[in-house]
């Protein structure tokens, strides 16, 4: 899929998720949309929170037949040092261990990494910056469809750290996925579960 047609369904989700009305939407880059919204020009850069090989794993998981995988422990790597195919299907083929803390952590980690990767861009200008900066990063990895939505925002803080939390680059940064919400502004970052409870 075209990255403009990925960024498009991830403006989609975005919007969708927070109920938004988002008026005269420009699909561009750096940052990825430009909107309205309450009368001030709105820069919304778009990323991913999953690592590459989750994107593989799914796939590969969908070939083997497998039902669920464990996913506690893939990341991103340089594309040199990049897992073959059948070695990451003896890796998700493991059975899922009791490491979700773990897991949770490393998914911190990793989305604090995007999230202060992309803030870099905009302090420098490689992403223009209009009246109100947004960062959107579009996760649907299984650690933020946990109902442990406050150890998540406990570890995102702590990923993130003080300097990051107390002077954000951007004016309102948004982690969603799978149900579950986190806003990051300046005066604090908020773990919000949007799925139903039956």
């Amino acid at each position: 899929m075209p990255d403009t047609e990925l960024e498009r369904l991830h403006f989609d989700y975005f919007v969708e998720a927070t109920g938004y009305v988002l008026d005269d939407p420009i699909q561009r880059d750096k940052p990825d949309v430009v909107v309205t919204y309450q009368g001030m020009k709105t820069g919304i850069e778009l990323t991913e929170g999953c690592p590459e090989e989750q994107k593989r794993a799914t796939v590969i998981a969908k070939k083997a037949g497998l039902e669920s995988f464990c996913s506690s422990d893939l990341r991103d790597r340089p594309k040199e040092s990049r897992i073959a195919n059948n070695e990451l299907l003896d890796k998700i083929s493991e059975p899922s261990a009791a490491k979700s803390e773990i897991s949770d952590v490393r998914w911190a980690n990793r989305v604090a990494q995007r999230i202060k990767g992309k803030a870099d861009k905009l302090k420098t200008g490689e992403i223009e910056s209009f009246e109100k900066n947004w960062l959107v990063v579009v996760d649907t990895s299984p650690n933020i469809a946990s109902e442990r939505t406050e150890f998540l925002r406990a570890v995102l803080m702590s990923a993130l750290g003080a300097d990051h939390l107390e002077n954000p680059v951007f004016d309102l940064t948004y982690i969603v996925g799978c149900g579950n919400i986190f806003i990051i502004d300046e005066r604090n970052t908020l773990g919000i579960s949007r799925r139903s409870k039956n």
